[in-house]
């Protein structure tokens, strides 16, 4: 379900949650690309921005181990303050790959999906532009899964596996009744 989830702040500053539709590009270890809309982002020990797993975001982005403060506007641009100089520096833009067919997208866990036939090739656009969602930074999309109709039709589906398991039994016995009158 690749509808938009709901937002929440998190006030850690490399939290990105994308409002709109859109995925961030992270490099696995294999030099292919994987897509997530999960935006909680860190550093690695280089400064490069990276997903919880590791990979990092494509394309590159690296935060100077002197910043002292993250900012992150709604069209992806990156800024830094360096030792708390008032003037931000530009460090980087985030951009997000969009899908003829998000829903053609293949999970390959972790949050992670890689493009497929059926979704089509992603192309890059800015934040806030050509379709893309934008950005806030300190937050985070959680899931868009409604926990209580899951574990509705997970009960439901349980008590039908009960019913069919039972008529089966009936069905077995019924046999074995009729191969002793024999």
């Amino acid at each position: 379900d690749m509808t938009q989830g709901a937002i929440e702040v998190t006030n850690r500053p490399l939290d990105v949650a994308i409002q709109g539709k859109g995925f961030f590009q992270f490099r696995m270890p294999d030099g292919s690309l994987a897509y997530s809309r999960a935006g909680s982002l860190q550093q690695n020990s280089d400064g490069e921005v990276v997903n919880p797993n590791g990979q990092p975001l494509e394309p590159s982005l690296r935060i100077p181990r002197n910043a002292t403060e993250i900012i992150i506007n709604d069209q992806g641009k990156v800024y830094v303050q360096i030792n708390n100089d008032p003037t931000p520096q530009e460090v980087g833009q985030v951009q997000l790959a969009m899908f003829s067919n998000e829903e053609g997208l293949l999970p390959i866990g972790q949050n992670l999906f890689i493009e497929t036939a059926s979704s089509g090739s992603p192309t890059l656009e800015t934040p806030n532009n050509n379709g893309a969602g934008n950005l806030r930074q300190r937050s985070l999309e959680f899931s868009n899964v409604n926990i209580i109709s899951e574990m509705l039709q997970m009960v439901m589906l349980q008590r039908t596996f009960d019913v069919a398991m039972k008529a089966i039994k009936a069905s077995d016995q019924m046999l074995k009744d009729g191969a002793d009158l024999k």
